[in-house]
């Protein structure tokens, strides 16, 4: 507490209009530098350091404890802003105004009113700079007189005005200031007229407290003066309160003091400043810096007012002159500065987990910003788990998000987090939390219902997907699959038999239906219940590809050709071949590798996007061939010149008739029809002489198609085979044999023709060489279809016989059958 020094009783009648009196020089200044945020009190300087429950350092600065010399005077020091600090709270108090004193006469003094108050936050300093911080002494209270105002407070800019003086022997009012002084007796009204509490008042990070101070009654009624109580003094948060309406000369009650504001920076619990000091009552005391300042009691002389507690800002009570009595002094003013000098974050409160320990849930971890200091930037959690709760627990790989989600294989074991803040000076150590209850298992629960891809349509495959679940993400859940159609997309969905398969291949029954997927999913506890996909589009069925056509196969020696009259190349061809190997080029198509006489079946089979398949089958066979044997090669030619086209020819036995019909005894026909003639040519050849006979007209013989043979001896059918080499078609049935080949212009073997056929124009010669026949019979050569006969030979005493006959010129262009007849 600063007192006052005694005084002598001397009465001042004088009015001030000055808020001012005998200002006196400030004490010296001091410089203060906190670095660092450590707990520590200094009386010399009245300078102290704490350390707040959230980690910030608040430094507190008081009035030294000298006493001052006079009036509104403030203790002055400098501040060093420690080097990595660029933002304080600010808690600005100013101090309190002097109580009034009144006369014998004049019984009641007004209260003084409490210090301006300034509070702000988020003010910014600059590192490492120096502030001037000042803190005013309370006023003195007033010797038959009124009191003294309260010096001013301020932290650089930021002032907070003193509390008004109370009303006394020589004002009639209480004196402005940061809270205004109360009435002195008798009049009116206390001051109301107050000051800002701050200049720097503006700003919504900045709050300036003040207020009026109280009215005296009975406002001069004559008569009743003498019983009035003074006003109190104006609060922080309310004005002063009125004195009572006098019952007697022995009852005028003082009015209380204004409110306060309560603050619990400096010490971590709610401490009241700037409240008004209580005005002198009737025979009581004015209460200094309370909210009551009332009282009662006998006219009794030497009531002094109650001084202010220092460090308040509280404003001094009124007091009474006589017997000995006093004004009470206002309570000095105090700074308060709070901040945090950044660090790596640390923590004030472990972090929780939110959340069921059960398989498919999510745990969370919770540590909310205020659980740490150092105003983290991030953080960073890492999972860890235990066979028992209060053993070794290991980090759970990849587990290093705020949540973690629960697998199948955590069945059994107990949880914590770790969770580590980081701020731009680096990370703080490791909090870890309590542990859960052991991980229970439940059957699977969907979280998400399975959907179907694929194109709905006949032919297409439909896939599910499993869905999403709870309880079943591990090896050993299994999920079964259920096919399900309807009618129409909102219907009854049945299942579709055999269709469990993860896949589903759309068929024509389900044309014009809506296709879902059932899935069940089980883990160790159960099965879940079955979850329906959503209904795919309705199915369609596929376009009718158009099916291929062909045209009549045409034989070769090795296979057959036809071709696909209705190709398109908006289809894909597929050939397959029952025998022989098939082969395509566009719309042509040759099968080959087939034996004489070997048939084979070709399967076209087309496809086109969303199109239905089809197919044709063509069925063919290669040009039966005969088994010859050649007596004696003559000249080879390379068989397959690209002049020669042949036909392969067949072996057939027919019967050998007369003209009338009846067959001929002991008589051998061959008949070989040859390839077609070509007209317009003639060629002279020499030709060995042709023997001519007497005959009985042309035979009469089987039609054969081209590169056919027929044998018949002694109107027995005759098996004969034929073959092809060095350009000859030779025939052998039995012990009979007939070699035939055309002849060029220059009397060599002419080459067969590709499908290895006797190849020959109108004057062409044709080769035919015989063996096995009798001895001296006579061979005739006949050309059909006009029976023409194109000579005669006789068979040679070896059996043989070889002749060169010429064919007719003009001879109409096509197939033709050489027959050659003998009588044995």
């Amino acid at each position: 507490m600063i007192r006052r020094l005694a005084t002598p009783l001397i009465c001042f009648f004088v009015l001030l209009t000055s808020t001012t009196v005998g200002l006196i020089t400030p004490a010296s200044a001091a410089t203060v530098t906190s670095g660092t945020c450590t707990a520590e009190v200094n009386d010399a300087t009245g300078v102290s350091m704490s350390v707040a429950a959230n980690g910030d350092c608040v430094l507190t600065f008081a009035t030294a404890s000298s006493t001052p010399t006079g009036s509104s005077e403030f203790a002055t020091r400098t501040w060093t802003v420690p080097a990595s600090v660029s933002s304080v709270d600010v808690f600005v108090v100013a101090g309190g105004g002097g109580g009034g004193m009144s006369n014998g006469s004049t019984p009641s003094g007004g209260g003084g009113g409490g210090g301006g108050i300034v509070l702000a936050t988020g003010v910014s300093v600059t590192p490492s700079s120096s502030v001037t911080v000042k803190t005013g002494f309370g006023g003195y209270g007033g010797n038959c007189s009124p009191g003294y105002p309260g010096g001013n407070s301020a932290f650089g800019a930021l002032t907070a005005v003193g509390g008004g003086f109370g009303g006394g022997c020589g004002p009639a009012y209480g004196g402005p200031g940061g809270n205004a002084g109360g009435a002195h007796w008798g009049q009116p009204q206390g001051f109301s007229n107050q000051t800002t509490s701050g200049t720097a008042s503006n700003g919504s990070n900045i709050t300036a407290y003040g207020n009026a101070g109280g009215k005296s009654y009975p406002h001069g009624v004559s008569g009743d003066s003498v019983s009035a109580g003074g006003g109190g003094g104006g609060g922080a948060a309310a004005i002063g309160g009125d004195s009572s309406q006098p019952g007697d000369v022995n009852t005028g009650i003082g009015g209380a003091g204004g409110q306060g504001i309560a603050n619990a920076w400096r010490s971590g619990s709610d401490i009241v400043y700037g409240s008004g000091g209580g005005g002198q009552g009737r025979g009581t005391q004015g209460v200094g810096g309370t909210n009551a300042g009332t009282g009662s009691g006998t006219n009794a002389a030497g009531n002094p007012g109650i001084d202010a507690v220092d460090e308040t800002g509280a404003g001094g009570g009124g007091g009474y002159r006589q017997g000995g009595g006093r004004a009470g002094d206002g309570g000095s003013g105090i700074v308060v500065v709070r901040y945090s000098i950044p660090a790596p974050p640390s923590n004030l409160s472990l972090p929780t987990i939110i959340g069921t320990a059960r398989t498919g849930e999510t745990l969370t971890a919770s540590s909310p910003s205020s659980s740490w200091t150092g105003s983290p930037t991030s953080y960073s959690y890492q999972w860890k788990r235990s066979a028992t709760s209060t053993g070794s627990y290991t980090d759970i790989v990849a587990a290093t998000s705020s949540s973690y989600l629960v697998p199948e294989s955590d069945v059994g074991y107990f949880f914590i987090v770790s969770v580590t803040a980081t701020n731009g000076l680096g990370t703080s150590g490791a909090a870890l939390s309590s542990a859960t209850t052991a991980v229970v298992d439940i059957a699977p629960l969907n979280t998400a219902i399975p959907v179907v891809t694929g194109v709905a349509r006949t032919g297409e495959t439909l896939t599910s997907s499993k869905g999403s679940w709870t309880s079943a993400p591990s090896a050993t859940t299994t999920y079964a699959y259920q096919w399900k159609r309807a009618n129409t997309v909102g219907g009854s969905y049945t299942n579709i038999t055999s269709a469990t398969n993860r896949t589903y291949d759309l068929t024509d029954a389900d044309i014009d239906k809506f296709i879902k997927v059932s899935v069940v999913a089980t883990n160790s506890i159960g099965a879940s219940s079955a979850v329906l996909s959503s209904a795919t589009s309705v199915v369609v069925d596929l376009n009718d590809s158009v099916v291929p056509t062909a045209s009549t196969p045409i034989s070769t020696a090795t296979g057959f050709t036809f071709a696909i009259q209705n190709y398109s190349n908006s289809y894909t061809y597929s050939l397959t071949t029952t025998k022989g190997s098939v082969s395509r080029s566009s719309d042509d198509v040759t099968v080959s590798g087939l034996t004489a006489g070997e048939s084979a079946t070709v399967t076209i089979a087309v496809t086109r996007s969303t199109y239905k398949p089809a197919s044709k089958t063509v069925t063919g066979s290669a040009t039966a061939a005969l088994t010859i044997v050649i007596q004696a090669p003559v000249t080879t030619v390379a068989q397959g010149q690209l002049s020669v086209v042949t036909v392969a020819p067949t072996t057939t036995t027919l019967p050998v008739l007369n003209a009338n019909g009846v067959p001929v005894s002991t008589t051998t026909t061959t008949s070989t029809t040859v390839a077609p003639i070509r007209t317009g040519r003639t060629k002279n050849a020499a030709l060995p002489a042709i023997v001519t006979t007497t005959t009985l007209g042309p035979p009469v013989v089987e039609k054969v198609s081209a590169g056919q043979t027929a044998v018949q001896v002694d109107g027995v059918k005759t098996d004969a085979t034929v073959t092809r080499e060095n350009n000859q078609m030779v025939v052998n049935a039995g012990s009979l044999s007939a070699t035939l080949s055309g002849l060029d212009s220059a009397g060599k073997t002419a080459p067969l023709d590709s499908d290895g056929n006797i190849h020959l124009e109108g004057g062409d010669v044709i080769k035919i060489s015989l063996g096995g026949f009798k001895p001296g019979t006579v061979v005739e050569v006949w050309l059909f279809s006009t029976p023409t006969q194109l000579g005669s030979a006789v068979v040679g005493a070896d059996g043989t016989v070889t002749g060169a006959y010429r064919l007719p010129v003009g001879m109409k262009s096509g197939s033709h059958r050489v027959v050659v007849t003998t009588r044995m």
